[in-house]
């Protein structure tokens, strides 16, 4: 299968290059007056690129069968990343979560990021006056 797919390139490119070198006559021939090179200059130039368009066409299939073929290396498994760990807890924080009916806690809300700074403000320390999300309260400044 290789050699065939190396003797299609061979074949498809020595015959774009005839059909060039033909175009190139034709083009020549028609320029000098006589209609018909017109057409036969116009196959040639499609001929020469449905050529090209193969040779393309077999040289990635040929790619392609090489590298399906190519020595085979081991392949280490991907070791799965161990999770995050949550940020030891301050000594006036408490590790209290609300729990549903059926004693599964329940999903807290994520903290937000102040528009005012890049600092997360968490939910908890948002409404004191010291806090930069404090400053803005949602209403539009007067013109």
């Amino acid at each position: 299968m290789l050699l065939a797919l190396v003797a299609g390139i061979t074949v498809t490119i020595v015959a774009w290059g005839i059909l060039v070198l033909a175009a190139i006559d034709f083009g020549r021939d028609a320029r000098a007056g006589t209609g018909e090179s017109w057409v036969l200059m116009a196959g040639a130039t499609l001929g020469a690129v449905a050529c090209l368009f193969l040779a393309i066409i077999f040289a990635a299939k040929l790619q392609a069968r090489v590298k399906s073929t190519g020595p085979r290396t081991a392949v280490e498994p991907e070791t799965a990343s161990p999770e995050p760990s949550s940020p030891p807890l301050d000594a006036d924080d408490t590790a209290t979560t609300e729990v549903d009916d059926e004693g599964l806690p329940l999903p807290q809300p994520a903290p937000y990021a102040s528009r005012h700074s890049n600092t997360v403000v968490d939910d908890d320390h948002a409404d004191t006056e010291d806090s930069p999300a404090a400053a803005y309260r949602g209403k539009r400044a007067k013109r």
